[in-house]
């Protein structure tokens, strides 16, 4: 390897990535669409100042009337790098640099990985572009935790290679470190799936190279152990909250949600247009570079390395189809296996082995002289020509028969979707969705949109560059290549849920509604408000979880993890949404279940329209949101006499998450009731003592309290948890320093 050209690429990569994300670094701007906004961004607020403060971020009264975040795991409470950036760097920096670093991981890793299997400088330059500013991984399911686990996704095959070659068990052991490390970073389902493909490539390597299976059953059965020792206590208490979560009644259509549809594949060519197909996790890595993957796929088919990343490509491309592909969902009903949701997501997989691929190729054309296969040029334009057709079938279809279309359309969902026995919206509901989906499609297919005609230009651009490769090989053409590439992905950057798609100014989530905001702070008595309405038309600090970046407790919530029993009781205020929506409830219902809302602590009600109701004290209106103050709402902390006792006189010493100390003082028993969400790991105390904690009104915790003064703690430390932390951080050192000593 030429370690001078190597350098090179790797810090023109690094320079790229600054250039691309030039306001990211400067903490202009940040990730803060979709699931950014509504879950990590505020979370990791939660965490650094968690961190910061010597203590995990075990329970936080935030949302749901309290939840355990560590258990959640999306956060990655005990990833060493978060541990470090959110430490040491304030929050703004720590949140964007955090991502940049392991973007430029992913990057690194993948030209690494690239060079091992013999791509020149610029094949596996062109490799580690494609990868992170193609599909998937630029977005990365807007889910902060997938995009850092999988960064270390290259670099688990780049050690396997070695350890082939070397044969040295150090490998296996830092092969196993590293995937412990993708657990801890939060993204359990997209680890889990890199831990299957590491044993389909290391399988398959294995056979190749005449080795024993069962040699390579051991090797994969070390690095599970090493990682699943490693990330015990992430792994043990985020199985334990799914038990208590809504996917405890997960089911088959739960687990085939966002499957990838075929008709996304016009996204090789066109992703503006194949996007209206699918949510987010589209085929794309430019023009250019797909044809390159037909060149490295043909020329290389006889390299086992190739063999083996084509096999990865397959496997994932038929894993990712879902509900399209029957054996799949033969394979689900068979296991039951409905945790995991979105076969998209093996979409990951099939972008990586593309830019692989096309790394390969790109370094045939580089040097090799001979002239490119005319079957690679047959394949693509053919290709081509079909996704052009399929733009001016559907164009024409929408021109004559759209009426008739929408029509058919609502039809089947009246008949298909909302004749189920179960589902989640009214008809006027669905029937409004397909017609918006309908609207989009007339706009996605429309020759009067700009985007739609820039996508084609750039299709037409790379298919003439295309056609001249075979009798041009000069710089200048490998440089065209290069700045054509990087128009589509820059431009491909902005649609979807691809990387420039996902960024937003600070500013556009500070709150515009600052009356509402200061008299909300100004109010000091412990209490939580109720987001209503339409959450697309709310504040966005009012939403969950960005309420808690502005430290507001709200009653809202949106995790997949969402308690199962606080969702039944509160689904019905149209507050809590376990990521397959929010059921629309009409004020009527808030009207009906107002008793509820007084239960659940809350103070306050922003509503995105007028609530007129005897309850309900009108505050003022302030952006189109209107804030009331419920009449009755019940206290955080009460205590409830036995038959003819008085009341007790409460005096809180400290309450923050996770940890409460009180006095109370009464002239007989009764019970305590701490408005906290009910979950195993909460521990009471009187006077030192350890008192049986029990439900009340199915979600809070309530215990009973003799006649006099007690001092009562309540206290959240999930058992075992530091015993867990030991093994971990034992296993993770030892490891690390057996693998690097007998990897020398």
């Amino acid at each position: 390897m030429d370690k001078r050209k190597d350098l090179g690429y790797i810090g023109l990569f690094v320079v790229i990535v600054i250039f691309v994300f030039w306001d990211v670094v400067i903490l202009k701007s940040a990730f803060l669409k979709g699931d950014y906004a509504q879950q990590f961004f505020p979370w990791y607020k939660i965490y650094s100042d968690s961190i910061k403060s010597f203590h995990l971020p075990l329970w936080t009264n935030y949302v749901q009337c309290g939840f355990p975040l560590f258990a959640e795991g999306q956060i990655g409470s005990l990833y060493p790098f978060n541990l470090l950036f959110f430490f040491f760097l304030p929050f703004k920096a720590a949140y964007n640099y955090s991502f940049l670093f392991h973007f430029v991981l992913a990057g690194v890793f993948t030209y690494l990985f690239s060079r091992k299997l013999k791509a020149a400088p610029s094949g596996a330059f062109l490799a580690a572009i494609l990868f992170c500013f193609g599909s998937v991984y630029a977005g990365c399911f807007v889910n902060t935790s997938s995009l850092k686990s999988l960064a270390y996704f290259p670099l688990v095959l780049l050690l396997f290679e070695t350890y082939l070659e070397k044969r040295k068990i150090g490998f296996l052991f830092l092969i196993g470190v590293i995937v412990g490390l993708q657990f801890l970073c939060g993204a359990m389902q997209m680890t889990v799936y890199a831990l299957f493909f590491y044993t389909v490539y290391f399988m398959y390597r294995s056979i190749i190279e005449k080795r024993r299976l069962i040699v390579c059953f051991k090797e994969i059965a070390l690095i599970s152990a090493i990682s699943f020792m490693i990330s015990l206590p992430q792994l043990y208490f985020t199985s334990e909250l799914a038990s208590y979560s809504n996917r405890q009644v997960a089911n088959l259509g739960f687990s085939l949600w966002n499957s990838f549809n075929p008709l996304s594949m016009i996204g090789v060519f066109l992703p503006y247009l194949g996007g209206v197909f699918t949510k987010g996790n589209l085929i794309y890595v430019g023009v250019i570079g797909f044809f390159f993957v037909f060149l490295g796929g043909w020329v290389f088919k006889k390299e086992k390395t190739t063999r083996a990343l084509i096999l990865m490509f397959v496997f994932a491309l038929f894993l990712s189809l879902g509900k399209f592909n029957p054996v799949y969902v033969l394979l689900i009903k068979i296991f039951k296996f409905y945790y995991f949701r979105a076969p998209s997501r093996f979409v990951y997989f099939v972008v990586f082995s593309l830019s692989i691929l096309s790394g390969l190729g790109f370094s045939y054309f580089s040097r090799a002289r001979q002239a490119i296969p005319k079957i690679i040029y047959k394949i693509f334009f053919v290709l081509v020509a079909l996704s052009l057709g399929l733009v001016l079938t559907v164009k024409a279809v929408f021109y004559f028969w759209g009426k008739e279309m929408l029509f058919f359309l609502k039809g089947y969902v009246s008949k298909h979707v909302f004749g189920q026995v179960y589902h989640r919206y009214d008809l006027e509901t669905y029937l409004n969705k397909t017609e918006s989906f309908y609207n989009e499609m007339l706009a996605r297919f429309s020759f009067s949109n700009p985007v739609v005609i820039f996508s084609i230009v750039i299709l037409v651009l790379s298919a003439a560059l295309i056609y001249f490769l075979n009798s041009k090989r000069t710089k200048l053409v490998r440089s065209l290549c290069f700045l054509l590439i990087f128009i589509e992905l820059f431009f491909f950057s902005y649609i979807s849920s691809a990387i420039r798609g996902n960024l937003a100014n600070f500013k556009d989530i500070s709150p515009k509604e600052v009356s509402v905001i200061s008299l909300l702070r100004d109010d000091k008595e412990i209490s939580r408000i109720l987001p209503f309405g339409e959450f697309s038309s709310l504040p966005s600090w009012a939403m969950p979880s960005l309420n808690a970046y502005y430290k507001i407790e709200s009653v809202g919530f949106y995790s997949p993890l969402l308690n199962r029993d606080y969702y039944l009781v509160a689904q019905d205020l149209g507050i809590v949404d376990d990521s397959l929506g929010i059921v629309p409830v009409k004020k009527e219902k808030l009207f009906e279940k107002i008793d509820l809302v007084r239960d659940l602590n809350v103070k306050y009600i922003i509503s995105d329209m007028g609530l007129e109701n005897s309850n309900l004290e009108f505050l003022t209106k302030e952006n189109g949101s209107f804030l009331y103050r419920l009449t009755g709402y019940k206290k955080r902390f009460e205590f409830i006499p036995s038959c003819g006792g008085s009341k007790a006189e409460i005096e809180v010493k400290m309450y923050v998450p996770g940890e409460l100390s009180l006095m109370v003082r009464s002239e007989s028993s009764g019970i305590f009731i701490f408005r906290e969400k009910y979950y195993p790991g909460w521990q009471a105390t009187i006077d030192g003592k350890v008192v049986e904690i029990k439900r009340f009104n199915d979600i809070f915790q309530s215990i009973k309290v003799p006649a006099g003064e007690q001092k009562i703690d309540f206290r959240f430390q999930p058992v075992n948890l530091n015993l867990f932390m030991l093994v971990s951080g034992l296993v993770f050192i030892f490891c690390l320093w057996f693998g690097l000593r007998r990897c020398k």
